[in-house]
């Protein structure tokens, strides 16, 4: 190359040269209008989507294909404890005799529908806990036939005690307020029934929407279960779990507060013919020098300090207690 390239001009003429050689080199030898429909492959699938999206109705073909969904569960918002915590709350406030007429009012109906509530836990539990549900690539024709009755008889045992549960807190409880003496709710909220109703309302229509949702679902593949449908009854079961625990530690905070008198003053009560079954009290709860010789024979202790009046024991006025 020194042999000829004598001058500035003469070396830039000569790698023009070369330059525009090597582009038609590549030219030749590459497949640049390729290259670039590949480049732009990402850009294009995108584009096709969308004029599918536009064309086709994805929602409707998926419908017609894929099992029936489980039922929807309510918009609303979920219901929470918080607001019953604030009620139990403000119960704690009130005057001793006011805490003892509420407490026969709602303390059996709210235990009663406690002990339903954990039943329908425990159904779901059973039903979850199969062993067609644990393990399905080992079980028998046999297995398979008793998980359908299973199911079945869980199924009902979860609308029986949900059943109970509308019964006792949408119309038992508040059916015993009327009984109560009008003087009772003096001091407490004007709408504290009305908002205690709707506290359950709420909560009690929580659980019927996850249980239809579970039901529906067990319904789907009850006799033909697979290993896709396992998955979804089990988030539809755990369901029904969340909503139905938090109702039943609502409930246990209620009776809770409407039962335990610990560290109570009581001896300004007249206690005479006041039903005191179950109240629940402690070393520290004073009680009228008259009663507290009877009151501590009629109770048992359940833990931590705290006993309990038995049930169908009398007072020493001959009253039951």
């Amino acid at each position: 190359m020194t042999a000829f390239l004598h001058t500035a001009t003469t070396v830039n003429d000569w790698l023009d040269q070369q330059h525009q050689s090597l582009l038609a080199n590549l030219a030749t030898r590459l497949d640049i209008e390729a290259g670039l429909r590949e480049t732009l492959i990402p850009q294009r699938h995108a584009e096709f989507l969308g004029t599918i999206r536009r064309v086709l109705d994805i929602e409707a073909g998926l419908a017609a294909i894929v099992p029936v969904p489980l039922q929807p569960a309510s918009r609303a918002a979920p219901a929470t404890t918080d607001s019953l915590v604030e009620l139990c709350t403000e119960l704690t406030t009130l005057p001793i005799e006011v805490r003892l007429e509420l407490r026969i009012a709602y303390a059996p109906r709210v235990d009663d529908a406690l002990i339903h509530v954990h039943d329908v836990i425990a159904a779901v539990i059973s039903i979850l806990r199969h062993p067609v549900l644990q393990d399905l690539d080992h079980s028998s024709h046999r297995g398979l036939h008793d998980f359908e009755a299973h199911v079945w008889c869980g199924i009902k045992r979860v609308d029986q005690n949900l059943a109970e549960v509308r019964v006792t807190l949408l119309q038992e409880v508040f059916e015993r307020v009327w009984s109560v003496p009008h003087s009772v709710f003096v001091g407490l909220p004007a709408a504290w029934a009305t908002h205690l109703r709707k506290l359950f309302r709420s909560m009690v229509h929580d659980i019927d929407c996850a249980s239809s949702g579970f039901e529906s679902s067990l319904l789907q593949g009850i006799s033909r279960p697979n290993a896709q449908w396992i998955p979804v009854v089990r988030a539809a079961g755990g369901r029904v779990r969340v909503v139905t625990s938090t109702l039943a530690r609502g409930l246990a905070d209620l009776e809770d507060v409407l039962n335990n008198f610990s560290g109570e003053d009581l001896r300004a009560v007249d206690l005479a013919g006041v039903q005191l079954s179950r109240l629940r009290w402690s070393a520290t709860t004073q009680w009228p020098e008259h009663w507290r010789e009877q009151i501590q024979r009629d109770s048992f202790p359940v833990g931590h300090g705290i006993f309990e009046i038995r049930g169908g024991a009398s007072t020493q006025h001959g009253a039951l207690v």
